[in-house]
């Protein structure tokens, strides 16, 4: 009896709070090779999160949203605040990862008006944070253009080299820290 309540309780004791909260996902970029470009433009098709599974294996998998800006060019949002790609409400959980799905890139260098190709090394990274019901939770992606030419054939590389985590504008969470 004792084993069955247990059960029950692993089950629906860890289930996400009632109620719905915002999620605001941002892109800056970090000031790298940037300045190199005088246009970098990305398109996003979509943003997916991995919410935190714990013993509900039967939520394994990603939750899949819209962007509101599925184009950006990376040059106007250097060292700021960034741009809001995505702002919604979303049922409250637990999540563990995030993937910023990039399609495409173009890219135009300052010198020469030429453009080169920028390798995608964007991937899903583990991030954990949390939707509270009624409340924003803001998460913002670092993205910087790396200058790989000294490793050839590479030559630009597009990273994810950290991450902020705000609730209703509470810093909460930063990689790298600082």
């Amino acid at each position: 009896m004792w084993f069955v309540l247990f059960l029950i309780f692993l089950v629906t004791g860890c289930a996400a709070p009632n109620g719905k909260g915002v999620l605001e996902i941002r892109i800056k970029d970090h000031e790298d090779a940037i300045g190199y470009f005088s246009k970098v433009d990305i398109s996003i098709p979509n943003v997916r999160f991995s919410p935190k599974v714990g013993l509900r294996f039967w939520r394994l998998g990603w939750i899949e949203v819209s962007p509101s800006v599925a184009q950006l060019d990376l040059t106007k949002f250097v060292n700021n605040a960034g741009i809001a790609v995505f702002r919604g409400q979303i049922d409250a959980s637990a999540f563990e990862a995030v993937d910023l799905r990039i399609r495409e890139i173009r890219a135009i260098l300052r010198q020469g008006s030429r453009e080169v190709a920028i390798d995608n090394k964007v991937r899903p990274v583990a991030l954990a944070f949390s939707v509270n019901p009624g409340e924003l939770t803001t998460v913002v992606l670092d993205l910087t253009v790396m200058d790989m030419s000294d490793h050839p054939p590479a030559t630009y590389e597009l990273q994810l080299i950290g991450y902020e985590v705000y609730n209703n504008g509470k810093l909460v969470d930063k990689v790298p820290p600082g």
